[in-house]
């Protein structure tokens, strides 16, 4: 479990292909060492990964540490499309004595969002995004949402219907101390995102859908 508030950019210093389309890949970081426990969940761009390997180096004072992905993780999120070099948003997971400063965030990516329109707004950047319409329903004014494992306020929340493709655009203001210390800050117009929808939300989704589905399954 995450709470959305990025503690270092890593840097992805390696990518190599595994078996299949699987791919482990290595990040230099300024996250402690005592945090990257070997088998320690770890939110990258919002993605839980288990952490597989890690090393201090003190002479360079920073540490090092591997993750695997596999080719079902590539497929849904935007993890098959880092290149080295890219600086990837990084949480460890929560310990019961910190402090929930952002919201509840699992780290299970539940579809990709696209930036679509950016506007400077004193001081601030007012971003907007596409989502798919089958999740932008989980999105509400003034609700939460994790992009690339940030935790984020939506401001307006608008259903689009376009050349047969439904969608949902939403927009966030990112304040200047969350695009400096997140990869937020470098997201051009067209980039793709990691989206997770609001833990709540998901949850009362299922419970207001089960008895329709639970009447269909009776009269099968």
């Amino acid at each position: 479990m995450f709470s959305g508030i990025i503690q270092d950019l890593g840097v992805i210093e390696r990518i190599e292909k595994k078996s299949g389309q699987d791919l482990r890949v290595r990040f230099k970081t300024a996250l402690p060492f005592e945090r990257l426990t070997q088998g320690a969940s770890i939110s990258c761009d919002g993605a839980c990964m288990t952490l597989v390997e890690a090393e201090e180096i003190i002479a360079e004072s920073a540490c090092y540490f591997d993750i695997d992905i596999s080719a079902a993780s590539c497929a849904v999120t935007i993890l098959g499309d880092w290149q080295t070099g890219k600086q990837v948003n990084l949480e460890p997971a929560l310990r019961l004595m910190d402090g929930l400063d952002g919201h509840l965030v699992s780290g299970h990516v539940d579809a990709v969002a696209q930036l679509i329109d950016t506007q400077d707004i004193d001081g601030s950047v007012q971003m907007r995004f596409s989502a798919p319409q089958e999740f932008g329903k989980l999105l509400a004014y003034k609700g939460s949402v994790c992009l690339n494992g940030v935790s984020l306020t939506v401001n307006q929340v608008e259903d689009k219907a376009d050349s047969n493709i439904d969608s949902t655009e939403f927009t966030c203001n990112i304040i200047p101390h969350t695009l400096k210390v997140t990869n937020l800050g470098q997201l051009q117009i067209g980039d793709a995102l990691n989206l997770e929808v609001d833990l709540i939300a998901r949850y009362l989704q299922r419970l207001l859908g089960a008895p329709a589905e639970q009447n269909k399954e009776n009269k099968s």
